[in-house]
């Protein structure tokens, strides 16, 4: 599983840093081997952390030696 953090830190301060959404991406493909692969992703806000996806759904055939970049500018497109 692939999970994206975005957070917040207010004036570069770790310390006080706050997360604004999170993205989760897993593999749904049946051959874990092979270069194509599916993956499905649910992002969610800190609101929705009890489960509820704000967006979900499928990059279906996506070559996994590309950058992970890749995938997710797939997922968000």
């Amino acid at each position: 599983m692939i999970v994206i953090k975005v957070e917040v830190w207010p004036s570069g301060d770790e310390h006080q840093k706050r997360e604004i959404s999170r993205a989760n991406i897993w593999n749904i493909s049946a051959d874990k081997d092979a270069d194509i692969q599916d993956y499905q992703y649910a992002i969610v806000e800190p609101d929705s952390f009890d489960g509820n996806s704000v967006r979900q759904g499928k990059v279906l055939h996506h070559n996994w030696k590309q950058s992970a970049w890749e995938l997710i500018r797939k997922m968000i497109k």
